[in-house]
């Protein structure tokens, strides 16, 4: 794939801030957080961003309606 860029748009604030930080944590969220920017370094360009949840309420309506 020839991607140019990717944005990815979270609404765990947490996991987004220990993904764009650069220090060092030794518990099960920090291997996973490690892993995640290991796959983002993959790409040239990404930017991983906070958003509410009330921004994201269409995503969150099809992930309930995928489960009924």
């Amino acid at each position: 794939m020839n991607i140019q860029s990717v944005v990815i748009e979270l609404d765990w604030q947490q996991v987004s801030l220990a993904i764009e930080k650069d220090r060092e944590d030794l518990s099960a969220f920090g291997s996973i957080t490690r892993a995640c920017k290991e796959v983002l370094k993959l790409e040239s360009i990404y930017k991983v961003c906070f958003i509410g949840r009330q921004a994201n309420l269409v995503t969150h309506g099809l992930a309930r309606a995928s489960n009924l």
